[in-house]
This record gives C-alpha cells, sequence and structure tokens, in this order.
C-alpha cells in the first residue's frame, strides 16, 4: 500500500502481526511461516526474532 505517514510498512505489518500473534494466539513468533514478498526471508527472521524478544521483555516486565 502506500505510504500515506500513518499506517506501517510490510516491515511494521509484518512485525506487529507476529506480536499480536505471540499474545492473542500464543504462536511463536519463530515458528511462524508466512513472508510477505515485501520482507523477504533475511528481515522475516529478524523480524521474527525482534517479534519474540519483544513480548518476552514485557511479559517479564509485567511479572517481576
Amino acid at each position: 500500500h502506500r505510504l500515506d505517514g500513518y499506517h506501517a510498512n510490510a516491515f511494521g505489518s509484518y512485525l506487529i502481526g507476529l506480536v499480536w500473534a505471540k499474545t492473542l494466539l500464543d504462536i511463536d513468533p519463530g515458528e511462524v511461516t508466512y513472508v510477505p514478498k515485501e520482507v523477504g526471508e533475511t528481515y522475516a527472521a529478524l523480524l521474527r526474532k525482534i517479534a519474540s524478544e519483544a513480548v518476552s521483555t514485557y511479559q517479564d516486565t509485567e511479572n517481576p
């Protein structure tokens, strides 16, 4: 979609989808096989790692 300054691009959409999948459905981002063509496998792997770490870090701060 077009960049309008308000909506996430493909990378941001993929990242938030991974975070939601973990948070709402308890799906491990590292096991997600879907990769948007705009993102590519290299960046998708990085975003899966970032999503896992972000959710894990947040959950750790929620229950000290």
